[in-house]
């Protein structure tokens, strides 16, 4: 396991939980033994209640509390919901089995599980510490943010939140180095009953890389509790990567509810070649016809790799890709090497989703998903699919799905209207709080930079609505200014901010140039399609501990702050959409740790 960490205002908690009994008139309490459930409440006189709270105490470990607070209306600041400290109590020796509260970041508490007084509705809250209202003898806390707990109604995620927890678990690749086998073991291992005692695997910052496998441990909560691996993992590199993972992708198969999630990873961000070749290769001169080219008979109608248009032959009435795209969708395809204990080690993953049966009666799902470069592969992967398994058994035609989220666009306004028709908005059904309650709609954040690629890179016309991610970039004063969907950025007039701003206009050029063409579903994540729960903070992993990432203040003077931000939004800032509390799936996730040698 990593090692536990806080880091904050240690004088503060230790104030609060250490020695609060020496400075407040609390009856404080000491419990040997309690096995109770979880779940906070809240009562109609709005006492609040947390069974089980953990705190990684800097000095004396991990601690094990129960504590109480209740609502105080403060006139001075109507709107905050404040909660005063009342007591408080050690657990000597806790027997919970669920998902404790815990404190993050400075005097953050995070409570997976509350309770409401009319005994059905669940939310998860997060309370901050009020240095401003608090007094010697008067502690409180706010209420910041909050949502509709996922799992408060039926126990389990629902299908789209599944398919994105597959999706996150994807990119497990991209945390280690070693050669294609080795990283496919270790998806393998990720994906399914965790790795050996010691892990054999590395990051590349050298740090000892564990899984406790995401069937293993969370695999019940998924929706039918029932998925097992049946192609892969699978994972390529591209010659001189570095050990690093370029592609990676698996499917999971559920018999109650009679479906496939083929789930492939986004972009390496430790693979400067996976960027270069996959992401990059955009514009007039880098478009491959749709579809792509096979094999010609008497050889089987099998993929081949991709040639791009000569420039002089384009015309922009046929369907294309971009080839970053074109590349990705054949390597996936057809060059994956699979881990050794892989169900089905003969087949490539093309060979293997052209004979998938579809069920007698035509209820069978292939749902395909992938967040970054996945979101834009999984689209076009799903569209290839439909084509193959059309072709086998009709029973397919309207039973392929893609589920892509912060995807940039894959091909040209042809491409785009054909896909639109052959992949209409789906409805599915989805728990309180998850706003993904359709196929075929791209998951994007508002202030996400990657899904605006690359129809959407830069507002040439300036207009009261503002589609792109930039608009009005303007030097002053020896100063860039940029308004982005984030915050303005005030630059200093130098290299590396000359470098961004050229990289904007090249990126909006090409992809206007290529006649890039977004998809038409979409689901938009911000304040206002997330209410009540808000965008921001986002929450996040740091060092296997919860964090919170607050929406950086305007403006932003810094190009490192900037991209700070835009990296936080690109991870973790979608698990908002889907109501995914972190708590409830980080037990399942890869940890890193110093290397023990």
């Amino acid at each position: 396991m990593t090692e536990r960490k806080f880091s904050g205002c240690i004088g503060c908690i230790s104030f609060l939980f250490l020695f609060i009994g020496l400075m407040l008139p609390i009856q404080a309490q000491s419990q040997e033994s309690i096995n109770t459930d979880c779940t906070a409440t809240v009562d109609n006189n709005y006492n609040l209640h947390i069974p089980y709270l953990s705190y990684d105490n800097p000095t004396s470990g991990n601690q094990t509390l129960w504590v109480d607070l209740v609502y105080e209306h403060n006139p001075t600041y109507p709107s905050l919901i404040s909660f005063k400290l009342t007591s408080y109590g050690n657990i000597a020796n806790p027997s919970f089995s669920c998902v404790e509260a815990t404190v993050f970041d400075n005097t953050s508490i995070h409570i997976p599980d509350l309770l409401m007084p009319d005994g059905v509705t669940h939310y998860w809250v997060n309370l901050t510490y009020n240095a401003a209202l608090s007094t010697q003898g008067n502690e409180y806390f706010d209420v910041y943010s909050w949502g509709l707990n996922s799992l408060s109604q039926t126990g389990n995620f629902d299908l789209t939140q599944t398919a994105f927890i597959f999706n996150f678990i994807s990119n497990a690749p991209s945390a280690v180095k070693g050669t294609p086998q080795q990283l496919a073991d270790y998806a393998y291992d990720a994906l399914t009953n965790g790795t050996a005692v010691p892990s054999p695997y590395f990051s590349t910052k050298g740090e000892n890389v564990t899984a406790p496998g995401l069937l293993k441990t969370i695999g019940s909560k998924l929706i039918g509790g029932d998925w097992k691996l049946v192609w892969g993992p699978g994972d390529f590199q591209l010659t001189d990567s570095d050990d690093q993972s370029d592609n990676a992708a698996f499917v999971v198969y559920s018999d109650s509810q009679d479906t496939y999630i083929l789930a492939i990873a986004g972009t390496n961000p430790n693979g400067l070649l996976d960027w270069l070749l996959e992401d990059f290769m955009v514009g007039p001169e880098f478009l491959v016809n749709w579809p792509m080219a096979t094999q010609q008979p008497p050889l089987p109608p099998l993929l081949v790799e991709p040639t791009a248009i000569p420039v002089k032959e384009v015309v922009s009435t046929n369907k294309m890709i971009s080839s970053g795209t074109a590349f990705g969708v054949y390597y996936s395809l057809t060059s994956l090497v699979q881990a050794q204990h892989s169900p089905t080690p003969d087949l490539t993953l093309e060979k293997y989703l052209s004979q998938l049966k579809q069920s007698q009666n035509g209820t069978s799902k292939l749902i395909v998903t992938g967040h970054s470069l996945g979101g834009a592969l999984s689209p076009t992967i799903a569209n290839w699919a439909q084509d193959a398994l059309t072709k086998t058994d009709p029973k397919w035609n309207g039973r392929v799905f893609a589920m892509p989220t912060a995807g940039p666009t894959p091909g040209n306004a042809a491409y785009a209207a054909d896909w639109n028709t052959k992949f209409p908005h789906y409805p599915v059904t989805a728990n309180p709080g998850n706003i993904v309650n359709s196929l075929n709609t791209l998951v994007y954040n508002q202030c996400d930079v990657v899904p605006y690629a690359w129809q959407h890179v830069y507002q040439l016309d300036i207009t009261e609505e503002h589609k792109d991610y930039f608009w009005l970039i303007y030097i002053q004063d020896k100063s860039y200014f940029l308004e982005t969907q984030i915050a303005q950025l005030i630059l200093p007039e130098d290299s590396t901010s000359d470098l961004l701003v050229a990289a904007v206009f090249y990126a909006e050029m090409s992809g206007n140039l290529a006649g890039m063409t977004m998809q038409n579903n979409k689901i938009e994540i911000n304040d206002t399609t997330l209410s009540p729960v808000t965008a921001w903070p986002i929450q996040y992993l740091k060092n296997n501990q919860l964090s919170f990432f607050q929406k950086p203040p305007t403006p932003i003077t810094d190009i490192n702050s900037f991209f700070d931000a835009l990296g936080i939004v690109h991870v973790w800032g979608y698990f908002s959409a889907f109501n995914i509390d972190l708590a409830s799936i980080k037990d399942g996730l890869p940890v890193h740790s110093a290397n023990p040698n």
